[in-house]
Order: structure tokens, then sequence, then C-alpha cells
């Protein structure tokens, strides 16, 4: 049976996974390819956050899926093949301006503070420990 969460629970299991993605980005040699990919595309990634990430083995490396979220705020939503031998490459194959789709509410009915605003969140607690 699965577990009943209110609407606070619910968002504070988000915040601290949009936390938790952007606190593993800190690190350059986890994702060094997005590092990449985001100077790529004159992006800072010290002044944005990894705010969401998924990643399904495939037979040469790992395919990922994610949203970055750039001071403005701007969101992004990529998609990337990468693989790990010989060498760790990556192919990014979707990288799209998201912002406009992405809603940053702090009460929608329902579900509370929408995932734009919790990420927005997150980013501003990141950037004020800078």
């Amino acid at each position: 049976m699965a577990i009943k969460r209110n609407v606070q629970q619910q968002n504070a299991m988000t915040r601290e996974e949009i936390a938790s993605c952007a606190k593993a980005f800190r690190d350059p040699f986890i994702y060094p390819w997005l590092h990449v990919a985001l100077a790529d595309r004159g992006l800072n990634p010290w002044t944005g956050i990894l705010a969401k990430l998924k990643a399904t083995p495939e037979q040469n490396g790992e395919y990922f899926e994610g949203v970055w979220l750039a001071s403005g705020p701007q969101f992004f939503r990529f998609t990337a093949l990468v693989v790990s031998h010989p060498a760790i490459s990556a192919e990014i194959e979707t990288w799209q301006d998201v912002t406009d789709a992405t809603e940053i509410n702090e009460h929608c009915p329902g579900i509370g503070k929408s995932f734009g605003w919790l990420a927005t969140e997150v980013l501003r607690e990141i950037q004020s420990q800078g």
C-alpha cells in the first residue's frame, strides 16, 4: 500500500529531491559532461542548479533526462546520452528552454507549491550560501 502524504509532506519531499540533485551537481567530477554542455550554451554552472535528473542505463552508458534552472529564472529541459567506454563522452540530444511552460506558483490547488517554485527556492538558498 502506498504511503499517503499531505501537501506539506509532498512539497518537503520534492524540495529535498531538488536540493539533493543540486548539491550533487556542485561536485564537478560527478557530471563533467553537463558542465561542458552548460559552458557550450553560455550558462554558468555555478549560478544555476541541476533541479532534476533521471538516469537510465543504456548498453554503452547512461541516458539522462533533466532540468537545469539558470538564474533569471530560466528553466531548460535536456536529454543526453553519456557513453562511458572507452572514455566519457556525451551527446546532448535535446536542450529546450521550457521557462514559459514551467509553473512558478506558491499556491497550486491540490499540490501546494509547484516544482518551479520549489526549484527557485532551492536556487535562492544555494546562491545565498555562495
